[in-house]
């Protein structure tokens, strides 16, 4: 008989540490580490997982028995595991196209299915377009309509309904309704009978984990971030619970960051599964108490929304509001903001969040042409999150007065100059190695500053004028101090110095105007955005266009934010 735990709690009330105090408990009881499985939503809290399992096992990382960087796993991960495991699912080196196919992750030599399939029944196809998740988010953008099909036949794979509820989908497409049944019955076709195997997207072998009853061989499973479930995912736990040959399971999760009912995700399924157990969680080591009212605000004006007893634990930080009106202002405060809000290394010191992706690109824009760097979070990558790029302004902030220099950001730089500056010894050998001054100095010496190597390296004009305006910024900043998203994709992080930009866009208040279970989801997805502040939250008004968010606009009539 599975026992179940599940521990509700609030952004930063120590979910993470109530799910490792539960695995030290066990140990000490005679579990051992090839006895537990930690599921996560992302890879990045797969890999914060791994490293907690390897502190409460120390000699995890020589037991040649456990592969000790899969004791954690995403939820897909771990499913796809179990499927090859048992053999339901072919994998073999050179298979072409791989079994598990992902939109987006195609060079222009390789198979892609879903071009191929599009091409096949007439549908126009951009491998590089919005993904699904960003479509079925609400954001209006000019999409081809084979883009659109595979959003839709995704929400109906994520919520395993049939393809005559395909008007369930948040989203429309110029495909006649009586023609997309028997769309999707040729998609899973194609994928069943196209190749010499069988491909699978990722809720396709969810499926199959389902209907043939894998289930994980372990003693303990701990789940995070469960309040993410789609009903697909929810229906394969169930069975694994029901199953009865795990002996614990313990949930994590807060329903009020539930904020993907495009997927089918509802809070529901963290607050009403069945459980032996409850902790609750509602002290906030993360947020301080003004960041707290802020999120506590935009829950209580919802009547489907609560904070349920969530507070700060310190009076230490700083709620405001500030009014950006250009760039130069935009970048002046992050510059601010990094230098009074230092955070650890390699962890942003500031995250600037937006509603919609369409907004995120004006703050992109604005920010590389005053020179800051930044990464983009999510599946996007910024023009600093290429290593070349990044490699670049490296260098060229050192040059001319470093002492010696990284072999490979050397490298970068020269590999950008036209043949005659190249140095073959530095070109040849692409190790990590320092440089000596002198020998950088000879190959360098046709330039007078960092400024006129920018001028001759053989990138495109837009490239070199934003490494121009890095060098110029007033801050020395990295791609590491400053990240910036759309509140979705920030879920599960956090930063010193957060600024949330106010404005939503019409459609979106349109949907909160006619659809209240929308309008309560609205104020979950500005509870996180909120709850990402570890010090400092700036709520940002004048530099985007568009209306305000309904629960920013109840939350300044709540008189919180003033």
């Amino acid at each position: 008989m599975t026992t179940v735990t599940r521990i509700d709690g609030a952004p930063g009330t120590g979910k993470t540490y109530t799910l490792r105090e539960r695995l030290e408990k066990r140990k000490e009881a005679g579990l051992t580490a090839g006895s537990v499985k930690w599921i996560t939503f992302t890879n990045a809290g797969t890999v914060d997982a791994v490293e907690t399992v390897k502190e409460v096992f120390p000699g995890l990382d020589g037991d040649e028995h456990i592969d000790a960087d899969k004791v954690a796993r995403t939820f897909h991960s771990l499913t796809l595991s179990l499927l090859f495991h048992e053999d339901l699912i072919e994998s073999e080196e050179d298979m072409e196209p791989e079994p598990v196919i992902v939109p987006g992750s195609y060079g222009e030599d390789d198979i892609n299915p879903f071009a191929e399939f599009c091409e096949l029944v007439g549908m126009e196809y951009d491998a590089d377009a919005n993904d699904t998740k960003k479509l079925l988010s609400g954001e209006k953008e000019r999409t081809p309509v084979g883009n659109k099909f595979f959003a839709v036949y995704n929400f109906l794979n994520q919520t395993c309904k049939p393809p005559e509820k395909h008007w369930d989908a948040p989203l429309t497409t110029p495909i006649p309704n009586s023609r997309i049944p028997g769309l999707i019955e040729e998609w899973e076709a194609f994928k069943r009978d196209h190749y010499d195997h069988r491909v699978y997207q990722f809720c396709d072998y969810v499926h199959l984990a389902y209907e043939h009853g894998v289930t994980p061989d372990v003693d303990l499973l701990l789940i995070d971030e469960f309040q993410d479930f789609t009903p697909a995912e929810y229906r394969l736990y169930k069975s694994w619970r029901d199953a009865g040959s795990i002996d614990e399971i313990v949930l994590a999760g807060d329903p009020e960051q539930s904020i993907y009912s495009f997927r089918g995700g509802s809070p529901l399924y963290f607050e009403e599964t069945d459980i032996d157990e409850d902790v609750t969680l509602k002290e906030s080591y993360r947020c301080p108490v003004p960041v707290a009212n802020a999120a506590v605000g935009i829950l209580k004006s919802h009547a489907d929304t609560s904070p349920r007893g969530f507070h700060g634990r310190t009076d230490d930080g700083r709620l405001r509001t500030a009014t950006v009106r250009d760039g130069v202002e935009l970048a002046n405060a992050v510059v601010e903001s990094h230098e009074t809000t230092p955070s650890e290394p390699g962890e942003p010191s500031v995250m600037l969040l937006t509603r919609t992706n369409t907004q995120l690109r004006s703050v992109s824009r604005a920010l590389q042409t005053q020179g800051i760097p930044f990464d983009i979070l999510g599946s996007r990558r910024s023009l600093w999150g290429y290593g070349e790029m990044r490699a670049i302004l490296e260098f060229l902030r050192e040059f001319p007065t470093a002492d010696s220099y990284d072999k490979q950001r050397v490298w970068k730089v020269t590999s950008n100059l036209p043949d005659g500056r190249l140095n073959g010894s530095i070109r040849g050998d692409r190790g990590f190695d320092e440089v000596p001054a002198e020998e950088v100095v000879s190959v360098f010496e046709a330039f007078s500053d960092a400024v006129d190597v920018v001028s001759h390296l053989d990138l495109p004009e837009w490239k070199r004028d934003a490494l121009k305006a890095a060098l110029d910024s007033p801050a020395d900043i990295t791609t590491d101090d400053v990240k910036i998203g759309t509140i979705h994709t920030a879920k599960g992080l956090e930063a010193p110095s957060v600024y949330l930009f106010e404005q939503s866009s019409e459609r979106i208040n349109e949907q909160y105007e006619r659809d209240d279970d929308a309008a309560a989801e609205e104020h979950r997805v500005w509870y996180v955005g909120v709850t990402r502040a570890s010090e400092e939250l700036t709520i940002v008004d004048g530099f985007l266009n568009g209306p305000t968010a309904p629960p920013v606009k109840a939350l300044r009539l709540s008189g919180v934010t003033a």
